[in-house]
């Protein structure tokens, strides 16, 4: 059997009010997955969080079409509503 590494109630706690102030998505990283991985690398939430970005943000076809659009924000359907005539 592995010997899994499992973060305590407080770690979790401690990463939940880190990925919210960073105002990331709790759906993207959880909490309990982001404290276990940053317990078995080695590293503070600081050093996981980036590691983790450059992960996402390299891999990720969704992250890249939103840099390309400007997050999304607005297509042509938002921009002919929104004009005065």
């Amino acid at each position: 059997m592995e010997n899994k590494i499992r973060p305590t109630g407080e770690e979790i706690r401690k990463a939940k009010k880190f990925l919210r102030n960073k105002k990331v998505p709790l759906s993207l990283f959880k909490p309990n997955l982001f404290a276990a991985s940053s317990k078995e690398i080695g590293q503070n939430f600081d050093g996981t969080f980036s590691t983790l970005m450059n992960v996402y943000t390299s891999g990720n076809p969704y992250y890249k079409r939103r840099l390309k659009n400007g997050n999304n924000t607005a297509d042509t359907s938002d921009t002919t509503r929104n004009k005065k005539v």
